[in-house]
């Protein structure tokens, strides 16, 4: 059986919009530890990565919306064009730092407070934190999901 040039470009096509939208091992580590990184200069305690939340990030995260994640999590959303890392993202996220609160690209428990996206990973009382990401044209969103064990419902 010999196949067609047209259908390998084809199936080609297909798997790298695929593996465009899905975090990579290697990208979900660099937010991790970027998390990590920036939480302990600040003394506050590392989160771990969360298989519960990374699935609810995938089911939430949206090309036309900012969904947020469980009741009581903290979820920061992001689109980034190809010159940026998830890396940078994170970095992004810290210079925000203590700006006024920019009340857009997050998402706080029951949506009671005011956020920027430093102020949701810098929360004193998370635990852990998931993301997923998805390709929305030449952008792609980034949501990050974050397990607050103050807001439980």
């Amino acid at each position: 059986m010999r196949i067609s040039p047209d259908f390998v470009v084809l199936l080609v096509t297909i798997v790298t919009s695929h593996l465009s939208d899905a975090l990579m091992e290697r990208e979900k580590n660099e937010l991790l530890q970027g998390h990590n990184s920036y939480r302990g200069e600040d003394r506050l305690p590392s989160i771990g990565w969360d298989a519960e939340l990374e699935e609810w990030a995938k089911w939430v995260i949206s090309c036309n919306a900012n969904y947020p994640g469980p009741q009581h999590s903290f979820t920061n959303f992001y689109r980034f064009g190809s010159e940026m890392s998830v890396k940078d993202v994170v970095s992004a996220w810290r210079q925000e730092g203590r700006q006024p609160f920019l009340e857009r690209g997050c998402r706080t428990p029951l949506d009671r407070t005011r956020c920027n996206r430093n102020t949701n990973m810098m929360q004193p009382r998370l635990t852990s934190m998931a993301c997923a990401a998805l390709q929305c044209s030449s952008m792609r969103q980034l949501v990050c999901i974050y397990d607050n064990i103050g807001d439980r419902v």
